[in-house]
């Protein structure tokens, strides 16, 4: 099983198939099936369905009529502008966690940090932990309408084409470019400064739209040479 923190995979086959789909176990433009879906999981063809909506309402998933439902492609211009939109809206979201997160919170925000940063090399499971992170950060805000606006940023940004592209490919296109470090803004929150927390998320979001930034450009670099060698 993919390591995560406990609410993020308590049964929640929604939440399965998108770890599934971050960890490169499903990938962009494969056909989901209901029945083959449900046989793999151990779900009943319901639950399957009932996920399967919320995954087209997030934009990971496309039904095609009398063809099937398949998980969306997402283009890198359009991955850029959503960290645009997470740059707006996430520093909010750290702006109040510092004044109510509990010390299980930040904890259990601890935790998720110190597997991410870990020198170790990079996998999908490691981006699927990244989302994790920045989910528990909006799920323990407690802000209700900002968490339905970054569901669909958040799954996008963890669920693209892009991401398994970078992700298949940094082997061959000479390893990965650093990540932010997230023990930060961990540091920023346990503070219970709001203006500091909200920076410092503000920073480190700007941080991985350029690294991902460099990765389209070393990777279209890396393809090019491939197509003319």
């Amino acid at each position: 099983m993919m390591p995560s923190e406990k609410n993020w995979d308590g049964g929640d086959l929604y939440r399965r198939i998108v770890a599934d789909v971050a960890a490169g176990r499903i990938r962009p433009g494969e056909r989901l099936g209901e029945n083959s879906l449900a046989a793999r999981l151990g779900e009943s063809r319901g639950a399957v369905r009932e996920a399967m909506t919320r995954l087209e309402q997030g934009g990971v998933v496309v039904r095609e009529d009398n063809v099937g439902s398949f998980i969306r492609r997402i283009e890198d211009d359009e991955l850029l502008e959503i960290y645009d939109v997470r740059i707006a809206l996430e520093p909010l979201v750290a702006i109040r966690l510092a004044q109510v997160a509990s010390g299980a919170d930040l904890e259990a925000l601890d935790r998720l940090a110190r597997q991410i940063d870990r020198p170790t090399p990079p996998s999908a499971d490691r981006d699927v932990l990244d989302n994790v992170f920045h989910q528990t950060m909006i799920d323990r805000s407690g802000l209700k309408h900002i968490a339905r606006l970054m569901r669909i940023g958040n799954l996008h940004v963890r669920c693209s084409a892009l991401h398994q592209k970078i992700i298949l490919s940094r082997a061959q296109a000479g390893g990965p470019i650093a990540r932010p470090d997230h023990r930060t803004i961990v540091k920023a929150l346990r503070t219970r400064d709001p203006d500091k927390a909200g920076s410092t998320v503000a920073e480190h979001l700007r941080a991985a739209r350029k690294n991902t930034v460099a990765e389209i450009e070393r990777i279209k670099t890396f393809m090019a040479v491939l197509e003319n060698s």
